[in-house]
């Protein structure tokens, strides 16, 4: 059975072998077929690097530590040490609290290949210069600093974008099925739907759920407590999901482990929405009317505390 763009790229979007970079190649076909000219940025900066720090999406602002080479009188110094962000003039502390992360997809898959586990990101030579006036260490001179970050939280950036576009597509699906195959100038889905499923899942804005959901769906939403499976499995049942497919979707989340904002959803519970969606597609699942798949993974982000 022949499948459309959208099954493609969800398919890629849960199969690790597929890089993350063919993955968004084919996310700019579907931009450009879907006439949405915010995602078609998205997808170009996600794959080319972003030239404006000042419009970086919040999972590339990173929390990170600062070190650096100190060099004292009489040969004396110290090597590696901690930078605190306090030390430093307010407008210069984010050097030592927050990373801005610009670099490309690709740039950051060979940075984790590369890594050992630690990465450093070099300040400006400008910056060392001009921070030897300031006395980080007692009668000590910075020679030498960088900025200390995990590649974990690298290698978290590309499962949100991954999360990201997997709860994008989905969406889209659910609102028009054949929305990857149509011209955009003849296209099944509104423009202003297109727009608001990307900014509720792109962006970030998960908080929404999607347009045209009906009062009970919000109501689901608004009942669930962050960590409680109970309230969850209502929500779920209320919105039309099987209890056999809900006790997957449970097996799934203790697999998968607690979650982070930047790590979004894990592999096995994203799978299970990718089933979701095949089951929709099949009719092999109704949800209530005006409910989309993408709805699920706004439950789910919900019992997680990201939404």
């Amino acid at each position: 059975m022949k499948i459309n763009l959208l099954q493609e790229i969800q398919a890629s979007a849960i199969d690790s072998s597929v890089s993350l970079a063919d993955l968004l190649r084919k996310c700019a076909i579907l931009a450009a077929r879907l006439g949405n000219s915010e995602f078609r940025s998205w997808v170009n900066s996600e794959l080319n690097g972003y030239e404006d720090e000042d419009k970086l999406p919040t999972y590339r602002i990173l929390g990170i530590n600062a070190a650096g080479h100190f060099s004292g009188s009489f040969n004396n110094g110290l090597r590696n040490a901690v930078i605190p962000s306090g030390s430093l003039p307010a407008e210069y502390r984010h050097w030592a609290s927050e990373a801005k992360i610009t670099d490309s997809i690709s740039s950051l898959s060979s940075l984790i290949k590369k890594s050992d586990g630690t990465l450093h990101l070099q300040w400006p030579a400008n910056l060392i210069a001009l921070m030897q006036q300031f006395p980080i260490y007692k009668g000590m001179v910075i020679i030498d600093a960088w900025q200390v970050l995990s590649v974990h939280q690298i290698a978290a950036i590309l499962d949100t974008v991954r999360n990201r576009v997997l709860n994008f597509v989905l969406e889209i699906e659910s609102e028009a099925p054949d929305a990857g195959e149509w011209p955009s100038n003849n296209l099944p889905i509104s423009k202003d739907t297109v727009g608001h499923v990307f900014h509720t899942h792109i962006t970030g804005n998960v908080q929404n759920v999607v347009a045209g959901s009906k009062d009970f769906t919000l109501q689901s939403i608004m009942y669930i407590k962050q960590g409680d499976l109970e309230s969850l499995d209502k929500s779920l049942r209320d919105v039309g999901v099987e209890q056999s497919d809900i006790q997957d979707l449970k097996d799934a989340i203790a697999s998968d482990g607690p979650r982070t904002k930047q790590e979004g959803l894990g592999e096995r519970v994203n799978a299970w929405i990718g089933k979701m969606a095949t089951k929709v597609s099949l009719g092999l699942l109704n949800l209530g009317k005006d409910v989309g798949v993408g709805v699920l993974a706004d439950l789910i982000l919900k019992y997680y505390g990201l939404g």
